[in-house]
């Protein structure tokens, strides 16, 4: 009933309602999303207010009645009603007719597109009453007030397929309701152009249903799409704990090795400065693998798995690995500026991270900065315990200022693995534009 084609319908609200068992088992065109509470309260209340205003008809009207039937006039224009509580009108028509709009009304709070499809029935079957004299109560426009209803919860709740087919059954039912319909536009008595109008009005409430259905499926996506990248972060980050702890086990195993070789042989060292030598390898051994164990600990806290994980570059050759990356920006078209210092005395288990660091950024420079310009990998120590690392690369010009930072989250991985590796090692990551470069500066402590 809306000239607007809204999105296909879903099966849950916004809060999480599961449609309904009765629902399920309809075709799909007949689907609709649940009706929401608030929407169906206020349809209680209108069926409250139906019901009211029938009592009080019932009751109060032989009295208003009795009142006006005092002036000549009023009482012929009340008899040629049939009366003010329609006792001139069959009984039972009337009655099955409240009875039919309560019911309907009722329906739409719990399947729409059902409720359209009596309504429309009605309507279609109502048509008879134009041109059979028995039947002048039983018209469509008895069923005005369900098609300006059905407009508003059919554009709202109902499929997409069934919102242009009410339509289309509304239009041809109004051009048959005004073909039908005795007298002219200009005629007092006549119903020509009721429909017409219950038309229009139909189209008017579909409106603000349809702006509102589709508020509520942007943020319904919006909230989607929000779930999962807050899932792919969080998946990201437990990988990096899980390839962290593989790695940072292997460090410790190296250290545990060098202490036992060491303490193996001082029963048989009988020179003092080898012995002395000794003894600060295995301080410094055992120093060292102190810390790859606390960092280890961290990198697996939070972790509900114990997957046990490994990969063929946990033992590297970092200045080599280096020497790799630079070679790939180099096929691809940058210039390359390398200023890597202070890497040479680096822990196994920080040396990892500088390698995981500089791999993802080369990677997304790879993928997003456009094929030219220079990129600059530079390292230094800040103070006597704090490697900077730092990775610039080009940008076009008018590039989005977020861009990178949304496509690096939606991979997976990214800075969102970095930032959890390097947070392990109580280092932070920042990424962004600087200076119309893209800019991924890494600070760790060596300490």
């Amino acid at each position: 009933m809306s000239t607007a084609a809204p999105t296909p319908a879903r099966t849950t609200t916004s809060h999480g309602s599961a449609e309904s068992p009765l629902g399920s088992r309809l075709p799909a065109i007949l689907r609709t999303e649940p009706v929401s509470r608030h929407t169906r309260i206020a349809l209680y209340v209108i069926v409250g207010l139906m019901v009211v205003g029938e009592i009080l008809t019932l009751v109060l009207g032989p009295m208003v009645a009795a009142g006006l039937s005092a002036d000549p006039e009023l009482a012929a224009l009340l008899e040629e009603d049939g009366g003010l509580t329609g006792e001139g009108r069959n009984p039972l028509l009337r009655w099955v007719l409240f009875l039919a709009s309560v019911l309907v009304t009722l329906l739409f709070g719990w399947q729409p597109t059902l409720a359209a499809v009596f309504v429309l029935l009605g309507s279609a079957f109502g048509l008879a009453g134009l041109v059979e004299a028995d039947h002048a109560h039983l018209t469509p426009h008895a069923f005005s007030g369900g098609v300006v209803l059905g407009a508003a919860m059919v554009t709202r709740y109902s499929h997409r397929a069934f919102v242009w087919s009410a339509l289309g059954a509304l239009i041809l039912l109004t051009v048959a309701g005004e073909v039908l319909t005795d007298g002219t536009w200009a005629d007092e008595d006549s119903l020509k152009g009721v429909m017409v109008v219950t038309l229009i009005l139909a189209l008017c409430v579909a409106v603000p249903a349809f702006m509102i259905r589709r508020s509520r499926h942007r943020a319904r996506d919006r909230e989607a799409a929000l779930r999962r990248a807050e899932e792919a972060a969080a998946c990201a980050a437990e990988a990096e704990r899980q390839r962290i702890a593989a790695e940072l086990h292997d460090v410790v195993a190296h250290g545990l090795t060098v202490i036992s070789m060491q303490a193996a042989m001082l029963p048989t060292q009988k020179d003092p400065e080898k012995r002395a030598a000794s003894e600060k390898a295995i301080e410094q051994a055992a120093r060292q693998s102190l810390v790859d164990l606390r960092r280890m600990l961290t990198a697996l806290r939070g972790s509900s798995r114990n997957a046990q994980t490994a990969e063929g570059d946990a033992v590297v050759d970092l200045p080599a690995r280096l020497d790799e990356f630079e070679a790939r920006l180099h096929a691809a078209g940058f210039a390359v500026e390398r200023s890597l210092t202070e890497l040479e005395e680096l822990p196994r288990s920080l040396e990892l991270t500088v390698l995981r660091v500089v791999q993802e950024s080369v990677t997304n420079i790879l993928k997003h900065a456009p094929r030219r310009g220079t990129v600059r990998l530079t390292s230094e120590l800040e103070g006597a315990d704090r490697l900077v690392l730092c990775i610039a690369s080009p940008m076009d010009e008018g590039e989005p200022r977020r861009d990178r930072v949304v496509v690096a989250m939606a991979s997976g991985f990214g800075l969102a693995g970095m930032r959890e590796r390097v947070a392990v090692f109580g280092g932070t990551l920042m990424a962004g534009p600087l200076g119309g470069c893209w800019v991924v500066r890494a600070e760790l402590p060596l300490r």
